[in-house]
């Protein structure tokens, strides 16, 4: 099972979201701040591994960035052609 919960604080200066999906509990700490061109979104994930994962840790963190990296690759393409 997933859930997530979030907080926003408005304006939305920070927005935090606490999720968990199979073996790993997270929280995600979004920061928005003004920047010349726009935006700066800034996101720090802290993830807890539990059981057989805690043993990869090092592959499951590298995993993690990579994927967040990912991701806010696609989103700041995605508000780039938006604008």
């Amino acid at each position: 099972m997933a859930g997530f919960v979030a907080w926003l604080r408005l304006p939305p200066e920070k927005v935090e979201v606490e999720g968990e999906i199979r073996g790993v509990t997270n929280t995600t700490v979004w920061t928005f701040e003004e920047a010349p061109e726009g935006t700066m979104v800034t996101a720090v994930l802290d993830a807890q591994l539990k059981g057989l994962l805690r043993l990869l840790g090092p592959l499951a963190r590298w995993q993690g960035q990579t994927g967040l990296r990912q991701w806010m690759q696609a989103f700041a393409q995605y508000v780039e052609a938006k604008t």
